[in-house]
């Protein structure tokens, strides 16, 4: 178990159009000697009707994990980034 620290922000730019950005952080070091986690995404949605929209954003991830010694030391940096295209259905 480990604490996890988000945010989320967003602007209306009109009744179809917003821009929103969201970030969080997890890890901090708690399970091994170096632990930690972040995402961040930014984007903007489109409206196309009162329960569907279509939203497009940029996401970067990155993983850092580290533990152990000497042979059994294992060592994890992972960063992914790119394009996120996705429908949104609300109920």
């Amino acid at each position: 178990v480990e604490p996890l620290i988000g945010a989320r922000i967003g602007m209306d730019l009109s009744d179809r159009w917003s821009l929103a950005l969201r970030g969080d952080v997890s890890g901090f070091n708690i399970n091994a000697d170096r632990d930690i986690t972040w995402n961040l995404l930014a984007g903007a949605r489109y409206r196309l009707s009162s329960t569907t929209s279509l939203q497009l954003a940029y996401s970067i991830s990155n993983f850092l994990f580290e533990d152990g010694e000497g042979l059994t030391r294992a060592r994890l940096n992972l960063r992914q980034e790119g394009l996120w295209l996705s429908a949104l259905f609300e109920f």
